[in-house]
């Protein structure tokens, strides 16, 4: 099931109804429900997963029971399109999400492998094996993508009796145990994950034997694990979705004998009566359960379609940052758990005020966010931490009325260990930047006052060659300045299909490039991107909105090589959006 912006359902289901059954797509609006066959001949489909993309179009894959094939459907404004992805293989649970560019990812389980496919509109569908030897239908799991697009996944390892999580990135594929003993010799787990804006894993999941709905998160500190609803013997929660709001807290639908819904809230603490208000009490964390009628499994797929804006119009507001649980300490499991009867699906989030310290930052790392030299509220900022092995999110936070941003709370560094504060990734309001790195910082001590990096989001507009040209070296690239001090740009080209990229030299603040052959390793005939880089001093840059694309012809090239620079894709990469 997902929601479309409206607010209204969507459902894909099996109607079994002899030659008449099949695949079967129902929606909702204003004037009700409207049902529609997909894939139909009395098929007989085993399971399925739908996204709702930005457009309110639905996309489903799914598994046809006897022709042992993986399908996926979407809808556009030409009808429905249903493609062959895999086959055949043996019946498991199928995860489907999609990417910035609105195209499909899926996990799915295969006679003991886990299974992830992607589509790429250059070469069409790509396979990898994550996992074999679990021991069943290649595990319940669950996928959900990052802002750079790198696939996250939770599943059950039959054989193990464990949940695990993996995700990939330029280093390839790591895995975590989240949870033990989770599993019987005959019972599987389902598994739901969401990664949120701070893209930490969060997990829900069932534990055999002992009948317990759990909830897993990861934060700096590592793996925090809870019991939602412990000792469920009226029925089993085989199915259950897990999604996070706006403030990063859980929401869990869940069967029993009835359909439950669970979130995590935070009792406000009891106002002590004094003459300024105390904000620093600890709030004790709790389950709130609630009956549902019609609800279940709402993960709404990353933007697909890109909104620009004729007018540059910042932000008049500034948010009140909210930290999610477990993001800087670690939540205090209970089981004590209180129901209600009156549905209240609203979280609200505990009062805060907005302390001095949030503008002058005394005490943590900070910086100043701007938009063509003007202050710029309401920009949301990560700030990223290596810990020497693989990166993570440490904090976010949003600037204020002035721009300003401050990260309170960070940790001491270690040895071989650094933050930077991150900008984006952008792939909504093309008058920003789609990526800024700020400066390592790579050394630090919990309470210091440590600046992060000033920098301004205004775009750089690329301009020549058009989108997807082919083009006879040497050409010269162009783009718009930003006619901002203290820029200084760099031309970049990658492989949007693999991991090679290249970075010209510092040209100042100019306008153009003029490349004079291909570089080394590049080929002829092939699609590249191209973008520009805009830097603050060696290791403080951002990166264009748009890469256009750019095929090199046979012809192309004089015998010597331009001056760039190999760059393989890394955590501060070259992330961004083909056009």
């Amino acid at each position: 099931m997902g929601l479309d912006a409206d607010g209204y359902s969507h459902v894909a289901y099996w109607r079994n109804h002899g030659t008449d059954g099949g695949l079967k797509y129902a929606y909702q609006d204003a004037s009700g429900w409207h049902t529609e066959m997909v894939d139909g001949g009395g098929k007989f489909v085993m399971a399925t997963a739908l996204v709702v993309d930005s457009a309110s179009f639905p996309h489903v894959s799914y598994f046809i029971w006897g022709d042992g094939d993986l399908k996926y459907a979407y809808k556009d404004g030409a009808g429905w399109h249903i493609q062959r992805v895999a086959g055949p293989y043996h019946v498991g649970s199928i995860s489907l999400a999609l990417d910035a560019t609105g195209h499909p990812h899926i996990s799915y389980g295969d006679g003991g492998v886990l299974k992830y496919v992607y589509y790429d509109p250059a070469d069409g569908w790509h396979s990898r094996t994550v996992v074999s030897g679990l021991g069943d239908e290649g595990g319940h799991n669950s996928l959900a993508l990052d802002g750079e697009g790198n696939p996250h996944l939770a599943y059950y390892n039959h054989s193990s009796k464990e949940i695990v999580y993996t995700y990939q990135d330029a280093a390839g594929w790591h895995s975590h145990t989240v949870d033990t003993g989770v599993g019987t010799t005959w019972e599987g787990s389902h598994v739901s994950l969401d990664l949120g804006g701070s893209e930490h894993p969060h997990i829900s999941y069932y534990a055999r034997p002992s009948r317990d709905l759990r909830y897993a998160h990861r934060d700096t500190e590592g793996w925090h694990v809870e019991t939602v609803d412990g000792d469920v013997r009226e029925g089993w929660p085989n199915s259950h979705s897990l999604v996070l709001d706006a403030d990063g807290y859980p929401h869990i639908s869940y069967g029993r004998n009835d359909l439950k819904y669970a979130c995590f809230r935070e009792t406000p603490p009891t106002p002590t009566p004094t003459p300024t208000p105390t904000l620093t009490a600890t709030p004790e964390p709790h389950f709130v359960y609630l009956p549902m009628l019609m609800r279940n499994a709402v993960m709404l797929p990353a933007t697909s379609t890109l909104t620009s804006m004729a007018t540059p119009v910042l932000p008049t507001e500034t948010p009140t940052a909210t930290s999610p649980p477990g993001a800087t300490s670690t939540p205090t499991p209970t089981s004590t758990f209180t129901w209600t009867s009156t549905p209240t699906l609203t979280h609200t989030p505990t009062p805060t005020a907005t302390p001095t310290e949030a503008l002058i930052c005394s005490n943590g790392i900070y910086g100043v966010v701007t938009y063509n030299t003007a202050a710029a509220p309401g920009i949301e900022l990560r700030l990223r931490f290596d810990d020497g092995a693989a990166w993570s999110t440490a904090a976010t936070t949003s600037t204020n009325g002035d721009g300003r941003y401050c990260f309170t709370g960070a940790s001491s560094l270690g040895t071989g260990q650094m933050y930077y504060v991150r900008y984006g990734p952008n792939a909504t309001d093309d008058r920003h930047l789609r990526n800024w790195y700020g400066p390592d910082i790579t050394s630090y001590t919990m309470g210091m006052q440590m600046a992060g990096g000033d920098f301004d989001i205004a775009d750089v507009e690329l301009l020549s060659p058009d989108p997807g040209a082919t083009v006879t070296l040497p050409e010269t690239f162009t783009w718009r300045r930003r006619e901002l001090a203290g820029d200084t740009c760099r031309w970049g080209l990658f492989d949007p299909t693999g991991t090679d990229a290249w970075w010209s030299n510092d040209l100042g603040d100019v306008g153009s490039f003029t490349v004079n052959g291909v570089p080394q390793g590049a080929v002829h005939g092939k699609e590249y991107g191209w973008n520009v880089y805009v830097f603050h001093g060696p290791d403080s840059y951002g990166s264009s909105y748009y890469a256009f694309g750019v095929t090199f012809s046979a012809s192309a090239g004089a015998a010597d090589q331009p001056p760039l620079e190999r760059q393989p894709m890394q955590e501060r990469a070259v992330g961004r959006l083909l056009r």
